[in-house]
């Protein structure tokens, strides 16, 4: 439903900040921003239910559940675009798209600092795309 999909672009932001913001300190020696933590936390969010429910194989025996697909896609895409100023990933990413995310947020009556706002552009097209 939309409601449970709502929830769950609160759950990618919040627990990817809250990953990221628990492993900053201590990224990887071979990537400037933590990667698995802030991706596989808040992943795993919307689909604990299919896990508890359903038990591991059974929830992943046909095929991998759209939902963890879109789940790893949303949360790999709001951790990079939000928070990796350093690494090539997210450098690139918002080098792409930090032209077309001001104008859709300014469309959107973002006044010039919310316009500007990585991690608010992020919770959009992350929920855009999981409610779209």
């Amino acid at each position: 439903t939309v409601f449970a999909q709502v929830f769950r672009v609160g759950g990618v932001a919040g627990f990817s900040d809250a990953a990221y913001n628990a492993f900053k300190e201590n990224p990887s020696d071979y990537y400037p921003t933590p990667v698995f933590g802030p991706i596989l936390f808040p992943s795993m969010l919307g689909n604990m239910g299919g896990f508890f429910g359903n038990g591991v194989d059974k929830y992943l025996e046909k095929a991998l559940p759209w939902m963890i697909q879109q789940s790893v896609s949303c949360s790999a895409f709001y951790h990079f675009y939000a928070h990796d100023a350093e690494g090539w990933l997210g450098v690139t990413l918002r080098s792409y798209l930090k032209p077309i995310a001001i104008q859709i947020m300014v469309l959107m009556g973002a006044d010039g600092k919310e316009s500007e706002d990585d991690a608010l552009f992020a919770k959009f097209a992350v929920g855009f795309f999981m409610i779209g």
